[in-house]
C-alpha cells in the first residue's frame, strides 16, 4: 500500500477555543498543506487543556477539515525545559509530589523528568483512558519516555527504590555509585544486558498500560536512541504490534543543523530506525523548530527534504509550545510541491 505525504502538527486546545492568533492560524496550516492535527493531551502529570476544552477543540478542528482524534502526551515529563524555551517560561514544568524524579548515575535528580514506577504508570493510564473516552484514538507518546537524556549514556533511574527494585530482578543488590561504575565500564555483559533488559521492559510495561482498546499508541525515539536507552523497537513491536513511531533526529537549531554532523546524523539515526520500525505508515519525522526561531523556514524545509529523501511519508512538525508563524509556513508552502514530487519517487 503507498502511503502520501501527510503533514502533522500539535497545537494546543485552549487556544484553539480562546486565542485569535491560532485560530488566524488554521487556515494558513491547511492552505500550506498540514492535514493531521495532535492536540496536547498529558504534560508532567496534568492534562494541558481541561478535557472539555480537548474534546471540544477536536470537534471544531474536524469542522475545519483536519484530521484529529488525535493526543501529544509528555508522560515522564522533559529534562529542563524543553517547551516554552524560554528562561520566564509560564509553563508549570514539575511533577506530581506523587511521583519521583529520576536520579542519574551521580545521584541528581534529572528535572523535570520522572522516573517510571507504578505509580505515573497508572496515572498515565487513566489519562490515556479518559483522553480515549472523549474520542482520542491515537496518543503519540513523547521521546523523554526513554530512560536517558542523551543516546550515549546508558539509562535508567539510580534512585534506592529503582536500585531495589532491579535486585529483585537480578539476585544482587549494587548500590548507585558501584552499580554506575560497573555499567560504565561495561566490564560486566551479564549485568550490563540485565540493566538495559530492565529499564526497556519499564518502557513497554508503560506503554502497555496506556494502550487501552480502542487507542493506538505511538512512542517518539530520540536521535540515535537504542536499547541502552530504554527504548527497544524490536520487542515494543512485538510486545504492541500497533505501536507507531517518531524517529528523531535533534538538530532544532541552524547551528546544530548546518554542521556536517547535524546533516549525516540525520540521516544515520533516521534511517537505523526506520529499518527497524519496518512500516512506512507508521514512521513520522520529528521536523522540529526550537527554541522560537532558532532554525531558519530555509532550513527546516531542507530538513523536510532530507527525510522525504529517506522515505518519510509522516512529516511531523514541532516547536514546543510556540506557535509555527507564518515565514515557516510560507516557506513550507512554496516547497511542497517538491516534498510531494520527492515523497513519490521514495
Amino acid at each position: 500500500m503507498s502511503v502520501k505525504l501527510n503533514l502533522n502538527y500539535n497545537v494546543s486546545a485552549h487556544r484553539v477555543l480562546h486565542d485569535r492568533k491560532m485560530r488566524d492560524m488554521l487556515p494558513i496550516m491547511r492552505d500550506t498543506g498540514v492535514e493531521t492535527l495532535w492536540l496536547f493531551g498529558y504534560f508532567y502529570g496534568r492534562f494541558e487543556s481541561t478535557l472539555a476544552e480537548i474534546e471540544a477543540a477536536n470537534k471544531y478542528l474536524v469542522s475545519e477539515g483536519f484530521t484529529v482524534n488525535r493526543a501529544i502526551s509528555l508522560p515522564v515529563g522533559h529534562p529542563g525545559n524543553a517547551l516554552d524555551g524560554d528562561i520566564s517560561s509560564h509553563t508549570d514544568l514539575t511533577i506530581p509530589d506523587t511521583w519521583h524524579y529520576r536520579v542519574d548515575g551521580e545521584g541528581r535528580n534529572t528535572y523535570f523528568c520522572a522516573a517510571i514506577d507504578d505509580v505515573m504508570i497508572k496515572d498515565n493510564a487513566e489519562a490515556a483512558r479518559q483522553l480515549r473516552d472523549i474520542g482520542m484514538t491515537k496518543i503519540f507518546y513523547d521521546d523523554d519516555l526513554r530512560t536517558s537524556s542523551t543516546s550515549r549514556i546508558i539509562g535508567g533511574c539510580f534512585c534506592e527504590k529503582c536500585l531495589k527494585s532491579f535486585a529483585e530482578e537480578f539476585g544482587t543488590y549494587y548500590d548507585r555509585q558501584t552499580l554506575h561504575t560497573l555499567l560504565r565500564s561495561e566490564s560486566n555483559e551479564e549485568l550490563t544486558e540485565a540493566w538495559t533488559a530492565h529499564n526497556c521492559n519499564a518502557v513497554v510495561k508503560l506503554l502497555k498500560a496506556v494502550t487501552h482498546e480502542g487507542l493506538t499508541s505511538g512512542i517518539m525515539v530520540a536521535q540515535g536512541g537504542k536499547r541502552r536507552n530504554g527504548i527497544d523497537i524490536p520487542l515494543i513491536k512485538k510486545e504492541l504490534p500497533g505501536t507507531f513511531f517518531r524517529v528523531g533526529e535533534g538538530n532544532f537549531r541552524d547551528e546544530d543543523f548546518e554542521r556536517e554532523e547535524g546533516k549525516s546524523g540525520l540521516i544515520r539515526s533516521l534511517l537505523t530506525h526506520k529499518e527497524l520500525i519496518g512500516d512506512v505508515s507508521k514512521t513520522y519525522s520529528e521536523t522540529t523548530v526550537f527554541p522560537a526561531r532558532a532554525l531558519s523556514p530555509e532550513n527546516m524545509v531542507e530538513k523536510m527534504r532530507i527525510e522525504v529523501k529517506n522515505g518519510i511519508k509522516n512529516i511531523y512538525l514541532m516547536s514546543g509550545v510556540w506557535l509555527i508563524d507564518e515565514p515557516y509556513w510560507a516557506a513550507i508552502k512554496k516547497a511542497m510541491p517538491e516534498l510531494i514530487a520527492l515523497s513519490e519517487q521514495n
